[in-house]
């Protein structure tokens, strides 16, 4: 019995030595085998579960998590994701009934901390999706009044909140610069709807104030260290604001910024936004964040985003986020090494079944796209251009995949525009998403070149308005 005693006592100490920090969460009424888990949402580059594990027959789980230092971590429990900040060699239980899920308890380190995180993020939901006092922010007069006043309820409950329950100054200062930043993601992502519309023409000026709010962010390395969930999404919707900006102040819209760069206009935009960011005067980890970002989530081709990965590892040789993206880099790699283009059965313009496999034998050029799509239509009149280049070889077919759940939609758009020629079928819901998990697709459109075989010669081929497309189908061509 002292032998066991003792094997624990060490267990425990090991676990307190190595930082390692006890998240006990308690659900009453959970359903049977619920499960939890810690997710990976430091650079929200992939939601995967670190840690995961189940609730007992009690509604008891218990999770170790190695705490290196002081961060927020995303926990799903079930359907419910709760924020907590952790730090290292303490102790935390979440407990709540579910039956009524928004009343979440915090007992153990910092939980006035984190009961107050919760609540300030039911207040905002409240306050903004209530009838009585929903901020209209489609009204530029009445959106900047209505975000002051948002800002005023969160800072006075922040006030009143810490006299009621003693923070102090420093949580104070912690928790304020939480609200502004939560704020700061609220404002950032209503201004990227605005730019969109403005960059894609169809609205001729932006908003002085959407355009100000730029000017507001806080820039700091410790909240990247810290896991501050919100400061990432910050980051984000700046890269793409202030490159957009930038771009669009020599260029206008996103069209005509296309149409000065006709072939290569996708790797412009890319190398433009990365050295606007590059230009940037920020703290040089927030820097680092910005421009993973774009490598990850915006580079489709492997040779490209190669190249660019090397670039990054010689100005950030100490970055941890080279991991992320040299993971994305070999994941579509992989994708590129002769995988079988996945089966496919899906319906045409009349309703006939048609299977990937009736074309073995042929070259495919694929092109997955939508009708609510708008860089999809944009490449149409360059489609029917390279299908009339290659009309007369019988060893191409051109196939368009479309991802329209309204197929009464997608019949009548193909109908309509005529010079969108090749073949035309439809995906069911659950063969999108399986097409999109196998392509690891961050978005339309995608172009793939298949082979004769059945096996995938590029998952990212050259779009067709790319000045290479023409070589690239010759090239593959000529090895026939």
């Amino acid at each position: 019995m002292k032998n066991l005693i003792g094997i624990i006592f060490m267990l425990f100490h090991s676990l307190q030595t190595f930082g390692g920090a006890i998240i006990t969460i308690k659900v009453k009424n959970a359903m049977f085998n619920t499960s939890i888990s810690i997710i990976n949402d430091f650079y929200a580059l992939d939601r995967l579960p670190l840690i995961e594990s189940k609730l007992n027959n009690d509604g008891i789980g218990i999770i170790n998590y190695n705490a290196a230092n002081e961060r927020f971590l995303i926990i799903d429990i079930g359907f419910r994701t709760v924020r907590l900040l952790v730090k290292p060699n303490e102790e935390y239980c979440i407990s709540y009934d579910a039956k009524n899920p928004n009343k979440i308890n915090f007992t153990g380190k910092d939980s006035s901390i984190n009961t107050f995180i919760e609540q300030s993020n039911q207040l905002l939901l409240n306050y903004t999706y209530n009838n009585k006092t929903y901020i209209d922010w489609e009204e530029q007069n009445e959106f900047p009044d209505g975000m002051k006043e948002l800002s005023k309820v969160l800072l006075n409950f922040l006030q009143e909140y810490s006299e009621r329950t003693n923070l102090s100054n420093l949580d104070v200062s912690f928790l304020k610069d939480y609200l502004i930043l939560d704020l700061l993601s609220i404002k950032m992502g209503i201004y990227q709807s605005k730019f969109d519309a403005f960059f894609s023409g169809k609205h001729n000026s932006i908003p002085i104030y959407y355009q100000n709010i730029k000017e507001e962010i806080i820039f700091k390395d410790s909240f990247l260290s810290q896991g501050f969930y919100i400061y990432q999404s910050v980051l984000s919707f700046y890269s793409n604001i202030y490159s957009s900006i930038e771009l669009t102040k020599n260029n206008g819209t996103w069209e005509l910024f296309k149409n000065q760069h006709p072939n290569d206009y996708m790797d412009k935009y890319i190398n433009s936004k990365l050295e606007i960011i590059n230009s940037l005067n920020i703290p040089k980890i927030s820097k680092s964040y910005m421009l993973a970002n774009v490598l990850i989530n915006e580079v489709e081709d492997s040779d490209v985003l190669e190249l660019l990965f090397n670039n990054f590892k010689k100005s950030f040789p100490d970055s941890e986020f080279l991991t992320y993206i040299e993971k994305r880099l070999q994941k579509i790699k992989k994708s590129n090494s002769g995988i079988f283009f996945p089966k496919i059965n899906s319906i045409d313009l009349n309703d006939k079944l048609v299977e990937l496999s009736h074309y073995r034998g042929k070259f495919v050029y694929v092109d997955i796209w939508a009708t609510w799509c708008g860089p999809c239509i944009k490449e149409i009149p360059s489609s029917f251009k390279l299908q009339q280049n290659f009309k007369t070889n019988q060893d191409i077919v051109f196939l368009n995949i479309s991802l329209d759940e309204d197929k009464d939609k997608w019949k009548a758009f193909v109908s309509k525009n005529k010079i969108f020629t090749g073949i035309h079928i439809n995906l069911s819901k659950e063969e999108t998403s399986n097409l999109m998990e196998f392509l690891d697709m961050k978005g339309i459109p995608r172009y793939v070149l298949v082979g004769k075989d059945g096996k995938i010669i590029y998952s990212n081929a050259e779009r067709p308005s790319s000045i290479k497309v023409e070589e690239q189908l010759k090239n593959v061509l000529l090895t026939k």
